[in-house]
């Protein structure tokens, strides 16, 4: 991992730029960052709010016609499709998630 100046970081082994932003905004950890940069994916705990949770869990599963309360008939091993709502744009941009997007993305770079 190579310095480029306070805030921003390159790894020199994936050639990604790693934003640093304000100590106030962030939300991962260093250990976070680069578990990140190293295997390309990061769990976001408490990233909206268990109920913003249950809601989308509710609203996929009616609009993909799942019934939640017979696990017996989830015959399926993959349900396709991309359930819409208010709910999942509340989840997409809630705070915690978008700045920890922040702590992984160049704003300047979008």
């Amino acid at each position: 991992m190579r310095h480029l100046n306070g805030s921003l970081r390159f790894d020199t082994r994936t050639r990604a730029r790693v934003v640093r932003i304000g100590q106030n905004r962030r939300v991962l950890a260093e250990a976070d960052v680069e578990r990140f940069v190293n295997e390309g994916y990061l769990v976001i705990r408490s990233a909206f709010s268990s109920d913003v949770a249950e809601e989308c869990r509710r609203s996929a599963a009616q609009q993909l016609g799942i019934d939640l309360t017979r696990q017996d008939a989830w015959k399926r091993p993959a349900v396709r499709g991309v359930p819409t709502g208010d709910c999942f744009r509340e989840a997409a941009n809630a705070p915690r998630l978008l700045k920890a997007v922040a702590q992984l993305v160049d704003p300047d770079a979008w």
